[in-house]
């Protein structure tokens, strides 16, 4: 009985934090700003969508800025940003981002139950040519609610086409705590019976 409690117990440890390859996929994306205006001479493509950002789709490497991302002038809109609300609590180990090669971006966070932004990454441009990937492992992980992404230089002409990061779901207590007991006493109940 006691082997069976403990198998329990790990899988429902295991199962709790499981790794997602793309915790932003459920993520709530709102546009802050103005976007998809005067791309500095370039032509453009097909604009692309907030809920694109976090679609797990990654456009070919050195594609056109422009193209199939979300984009806007940083020089006339010098305040957007991008908020993804994760709407839950994650465990975040790292990032990957799809952005314009020659600019530098940050990713904040919220942690739960705070209004204070945080810095989980700054960015560098990474060089090349157009839309280019980068990752990062973080140092020590963080719990976020939400993430906010914007830019904090380069020539002013921004894009991003994907914003995924790595983690788990913390659960909720208030549903896992009573599933956990009542499988507790299930475990009590199933042993007392088999004794008889």
């Amino acid at each position: 009985m006691k082997i069976l409690a403990i198998a329990v117990c790990s899988l429902i440890g295991s199962v709790s934090s499981y790794a997602l390859p793309n915790i932003t996929s459920g993520s709530t994306v709102t546009l802050n700003g103005t976007y998809f205006t005067d791309p500095g001479g370039w032509s453009t493509g097909v604009n692309g969508t907030g809920p694109g950002l976090v679609n797990g789709v990654f456009q070919p490497e050195q594609q056109q800025w422009d193209f199939n991302s979300v984009w806007w002038n940083g020089n006339d809109n010098p305040n957007n940003n991008i908020v993804l609300n994760l709407n839950g609590t994650f465990v975040i180990d790292g990032f990957t981002v799809q952005a314009d090669d020659n600019d530098v971006y940050e990713i904040d966070y919220l942690a739960p139950g705070s209004s204070v932004w945080q810095t989980a990454w700054s960015i560098p441009a990474p060089g090349g040519f157009g839309l280019t990937t980068s990752s990062n492992t973080l140092s020590t992980a963080i719990d976020a609610t939400e993430l906010r992404f914007e830019a904090t230089g380069g020539d002013g002409l921004y894009a991003v086409s994907q914003i995924d990061a790595n983690g788990y779901a913390i659960p909720d207590t208030a549903t896992t705590l009573p599933l956990l007991a009542a499988g507790c006493g299930g475990l009590v109940f199933i042993r007392r019976f088999i004794k008889r």
